[in-house]
């Protein structure tokens, strides 16, 4: 939300109270808005993703936790291909920190939206 402005309006101080406690609540699982994120950066990561047989680009799963966006890959090298690995010579191809990078604007909407609905859910009028 640090791209809009906006104003919030305070009535009563037990009603902000109130409505603090259900959003610190809603806030600290903020799964929903994590996998939104990390399904929407599928795409692009399986699309930056070199290629070979192919396996590495259709394994990546998106998922979530309470806290984090996450990028899985089933297959062992994953972290390889990516990070890359100096001693076999072997160049980070980057393709999950690119995609991140170049989504970031619509990585923020994604959060916008979703923190938006928790303060409507509290009682704050989010414009």
């Amino acid at each position: 939300m640090a791209a809009s402005k906006g104003a919030v309006r305070v009535t009563g101080v037990r009603e902000v109270q109130r409505a603090l406690k259900t959003l610190e609540v809603d806030a600290a699982d903020l799964k929903a808005a994590h996998l939104a994120v990390s399904s929407a950066l599928l795409p692009g990561i399986a699309q930056r993703t070199p290629r070979r047989s192919g396996a590495l680009a259709g394994s990546w799963a998106a998922g979530a936790t309470k806290t984090r966006a996450r990028m899985t890959s089933t297959l062992p090298y994953a972290g390889v291909i990516e990070y890359g690995w100096s001693e076999r010579g072997i160049e980070p191809a980057r393709m999950v920190r690119d995609t991140v990078g170049a989504s970031s604007a619509e990585i923020l909407s994604i959060y916008e939206r979703e923190l938006e609905r928790l303060g409507r859910s509290a009682g704050f009028d989010v414009k």
